[in-house]
């Protein structure tokens, strides 16, 4: 079983037993071009997992609000609606990827609906390699993004991550 990870001034809530093995020290990017968004605790915040939050949460709002990473600099943070017709299928198709397809384990998730895409991507030339898997979701007021770099599927490995921090959120 993992060694129980969390990061230094997280709140005991947010400690979690992670479903795969994590490592003790802060990964370290494979080359420089490999960008990273920040550190949070022993968790990396890389670019796609924004980008993916920020597309759940355009779904669940029904507008786009620009990610802001500093404040201050030229562009807009107001809210641009989006076309409702398909704001409308792309909430149902996300509420079905939690009811009856592959983001199952977030039925009946703690705080209301949940509504997600899951993801699986094989990298590089090895074939040995492990995919990198996520669930990107909203619940109510809420979106967010887990990705896994080393997973076998995102509903398998990233969508319950994913239940373990909203569960957490819930209980407060």
């Amino acid at each position: 079983m993992p060694a129980e990870l969390s990061a230094p001034d997280a709140p005991p809530r947010l400690a979690a037993r992670p479903p795969i093995s994590a490592p003790r020290t802060a990964p370290r990017a494979a080359s420089s071009a490999q960008p990273k968004v920040g550190l949070l605790g022993l968790f990396l915040v890389v670019p796609i997992a924004v980008a993916l939050a920020v597309m759940a949460g355009s779904v669940g709002r029904g507008t786009f609000v620009p990610p802001v990473l500093v404040k201050g600099g030229a562009g807009s943070t107001r809210p641009a609606p989006l076309d409702g017709t398909a704001v409308g299928q792309l909430r149902s198709m996300m509420a079905s990827v939690v009811s009856t397809g592959t983001g199952t384990v977030l039925r009946n998730t703690p705080g209301g609906p949940v509504r997600g895409k899951t993801g699986t991507a094989e990298h590089g030339n090895d074939p040995e390699a492990l995919p990198r898997t996520w669930f990107a979701g909203y619940q109510r007021g809420v979106a967010f993004a887990v990705l896994v770099e080393e997973g076998k599927s995102g509903g398998t490995v990233a969508a319950p991550v994913a239940k373990k921090f909203l569960t957490d959120l819930a209980r407060g």
